[in-house]
């Protein structure tokens, strides 16, 4: 059967296969439950005939005990060897069907547990088949549908209404030519810098879940291949859908930048504006903003490197467990990622203490700026990271890494399942033959006092 490449493929030769294992299961039950009870009726009957050939015996021996001359012995003789031959074959009947009465019985207990497992295991694979089918109805229409229209709506919301909802918003605070003394581009790059922080942690989260997804792909099991591929497919089924959906953000982003277009004037009374934009105060003002912005920059080559070394801690603790923090830092590879990180913090703290000679001056600075024309201005970065982000998206790779997405993972299920039905018939067989070996170890004496004594097979 070829492999499936479409996770709903994937699941319905699942179901299929369950489905199948389940009525085989079941049919094996009630097949060794029929032979069950004719192994209780042959134990039953080879029990009877035991008793009855034993009962024979003694009765040829109370018959030879009441006869007076040894030459009339003959033919009760001859009954009792015949009544020892019946004893001892039925004694080996008798063992053999005791075994496989028990071995009935414990067969028919590990399939109960099986056909119980099969239940459970189908039912579960319908409940992923539906949904499975379901968002792939949801995610059909995207990955079929034209989407370019949404780019050119998102275009032509820029287009329409960028240069001028910036004229209105950026002309409430002051400027430069050169973006170290713009207090507009500074509190943007300020913004920027509070998101590239969450950004890094994020990357080093994801970097010790790659650790841990490579540790456990290293044993080679098809099944721990399957977390990464899902998430990853995961991602990209949200990344396309957020595209697909994005119609509502445009159309938002749209109207944001709408009215901040059509503003009436400026959020500055005029006193906010002289005080703002004072030109006695601005040389002192960008002077200081100057050092502020090369705190900042220092402050991201450190963040950097703190990262870097966050990171590389996790590699060599990961490589030396038992090593302290002390001695990973006095060897490669830490130890460049260590003096790096040092270096970088002393050029903050350098830059920090500058920064506080002139923090007055900025603090009064950033304070004259009334609350109204900052959430202007988050209003409108918000629109236009919207628009442009939607108007950027590379729909043919959005649509590719769903589909990449889901063959890759349809194709490491239909592994996984392969492995799991392998492994299903590893652990019959053991299971099989250790309950065999109890068995006969419970019998083996009956067996040896058989086999000591006749020469039927026990």
């Amino acid at each position: 059967m070829p492999t499936p490449t479409t996770l709903n493929g994937f699941w319905s030769e699942e179901v299929a296969r369950q489905q199948a294992s389940l009525a085989a299961a079941r049919l094996q039950q009630i097949q060794t439950q029929t032979e069950e009870q004719a192994a209780l009726a042959a134990f039953a009957a080879s029990a009877s005939a035991l008793q009855a050939a034993k009962d024979k015996v003694e009765a040829c021996r109370k018959q030879l005990a009441a006869i007076a001359l040894p030459a009339d012995s003959a033919p009760v003789l001859a009954q009792m060897r015949a009544a020892l031959i019946a004893a001892r074959q039925a004694a080996a009947s008798h063992v053999r069907n005791a075994a496989a009465q028990r071995r009935l019985a414990e067969q028919r207990q590990a399939q109960a547990v099986g056909v119980t497992a099969a239940e459970q295991a189908l039912a579960a694979a319908q409940q992923e088949k539906q949904a499975a089918e379901a968002a792939s109805a949801v995610r059909q229409p995207w990955l079929a549908g034209a989407l370019g229209g949404l780019k050119t709506n998102a275009q032509a919301a820029l287009t329409d209404l960028e240069t001028a909802a910036r004229a209105k918003v950026e002309a409430d605070l002051p400027s430069h030519a050169n973006d170290a003394r713009s207090l507009l581009k500074q509190a943007r790059l300020r913004a920027a810098l509070a998101a590239t922080a969450q950004t890094g942690q994020a990357e080093l989260a994801a970097g010790v879940q790659d650790a841990s997804a490579d540790w456990q792909e290293a044993s080679g099991r098809k099944a721990d291949k399957l977390a990464r591929l899902a998430a990853s497919f995961a991602l990209a089924v949200a990344a396309l859908g957020r595209f697909a959906q994005s119609q509502p953000s445009i159309d938002q982003a749209r109207a944001s930048l709408q009215a901040l277009a059509s503003l009436a004037g400026s959020a500055l009374s005029a006193a906010q504006q002289a005080e703002l934009f004072d030109p006695a105060q601005l040389a002192a003002r960008e002077a200081a903003l100057e050092k502020l912005a090369a705190c900042d920059d220092k402050r991201r080559l450190r963040d950097a490197a703190e990262n870097a070394y966050q990171a590389g801690l996790f590699s060599a603790r990961f490589a030396a467990p038992d090593s302290s923090e002390a001695d990973l830092q006095a060897l490669p590879p830490l130890k460049p990622l260590f003096d790096a990180r040092n270096t970088a913090q002393g050029q903050l703290d350098s830059a920090e203490t500058a920064l506080a000679a002139v923090a007055g001056v900025l603090e009064s600075w950033f304070a004259a700026v009334p609350e109204p024309v900052w959430e202007r201005l988050e209003q409108l970065d918000a629109a236009l990271a919207t628009l442009k982000a939607i108007k950027d998206s590379n729909i043919t790779d959005l649509k590719a890494a769903v589909s990449n997405g889901e063959k890759a993972l349809a194709e490491a299920l239909d592994a996984a399942s392969l492995e799991r039905r392998q492994l299903a018939v590893l652990h019959d067989a053991l299971a099989r033959r250790e309950a065999e070996a109890r068995a006969g170890m419970d019998l083996l004496s009956g067996r040896q006092r058989a086999a000591l004594r006749f020469i039927a097979p026990v």
